[in-house]
């Protein structure tokens, strides 16, 4: 099982960008619970959205104007129950075939002033629970300078609610992989980094998942990582169904890939109609995977140039944009 949680700053149409990134993320991990945040736009066109990536539940949240929005999507195999939900802290009890735990999906308060509320409202939570607990999210905080590249250096005390909350509920950080530094942007002509995205658990939650970890996708463009939290070692890679690409008619050797593949005999039914068809959906299969047609290996050299501007400390943001 995985759950996946994203500061995506807007989600609208098919066309754009972060549809099509949230529909690259479902096919290749396709988490059964998926929190989107700052999604800016409102149930109509998040439910559209539900039917696109093939979840069978939705729960929204409504933006303020222009700013926030929030959606929850997840697969039928699980049982949600909303015990508290708010645009800061959504908590959840969750079933799991035989498993049963807590899931809170935190968004920190942008502004610096108020965020102790929501470390609080935490707290209260917090502080009864003894059961397997984890949180997750964009918290919009970090634990020390260390956290953070670029930027002047904050007050050490200007971390304590936060630490303090983390104590207080038992909370500790999963072993993770990827870059860490999921937030990056410009403040004026510099560059700053920061680890506001991630997962934490308390003591019981690491004795029923022990091997619970996180991983810091890749940002493409964007100006957060999404974040993929996996309860278990291994992921269950999701497997598309076999598609026919009309770019392939005309390349070559396709033909007689197909040629060989229909005219063979395996079995003592390869003449049969639907034999035929299986070859042939075979060998085109191999044949996609040897032949790069919809320029594959370009698109991930695009993609890595990109997460290398991203993390350096002095990105060129006209290659940034080229990219």
């Amino acid at each position: 099982m995985s759950i996946l949680s994203w500061n995506c700053q807007g989600l609208g149409r098919p066309q754009d960008l972060t549809v099509q990134r949230v529909m690259e993320m479902r096919k290749k991990h396709f988490p059964e619970i998926l929190f989107l945040m700052e999604t800016m736009n409102i149930r109509n066109v998040l439910v559209d959205i539900q039917v696109w990536l093939n979840y069978d539940r939705v729960y929204t949240m409504d933006p303020i104007g222009r700013c926030g929005g929030l959606a929850v999507f997840w697969k039928k195999s699980i049982t949600l129950e909303f015990l508290q939900a708010d645009k800061n802290v959504i908590d959840l009890g969750v079933e799991f075939g035989n498993r049963k735990f807590f899931v809170s999906r935190i968004y920190g308060n942008p502004r610096s002033e108020l965020r102790h509320i929501v470390w609080e409202k935490i707290t209260r939570i917090g502080i009864q629970r003894k059961d397997n607990w984890c949180l997750i999210g964009d918290f919009n905080e970090i634990l020390h300078n260390g956290e953070k590249l670029g930027g002047p250096r904050r007050c050490v005390s200007s971390f304590d609610d936060f630490s303090n909350m983390l104590v207080a509920c038992g909370m500790l950080e999963h072993q993770s992989s990827g870059n860490s530094y999921t937030w990056g942007g410009r403040r004026g002509d510099l560059w700053i980094q920061c680890k506001l995205d991630r997962c934490f658990g308390n003591k019981a939650w690491f004795e029923s998942f022990p091997v619970a970890n996180q991983r810091f996708l890749e940002k493409e463009g964007f100006d957060h990582r999404p974040v993929l939290l996996n309860l278990f070692s291994s992921q269950e890679t999701y497997r598309g169904s076999f598609r026919f690409d009309k770019r392939m008619l005309h390349q070559p050797l396709v033909f007689e890939t197909i040629k060989q593949a229909w005219q063979a005999s395996t079995s003592l039914f390869g003449h049969s109609l639907s034999e035929r068809l299986r070859r042939c959906r075979r060998a085109l299969s191999m044949w996609k995977r040897t032949n790069d047609t919809n320029a594959k290996e370009k698109i991930n050299c695009i993609q890595r140039d990109i997460e290398i501007e991203h993390a350096s400390l002095a990105p060129s943001f006209d290659r940034m944009a080229l990219l």
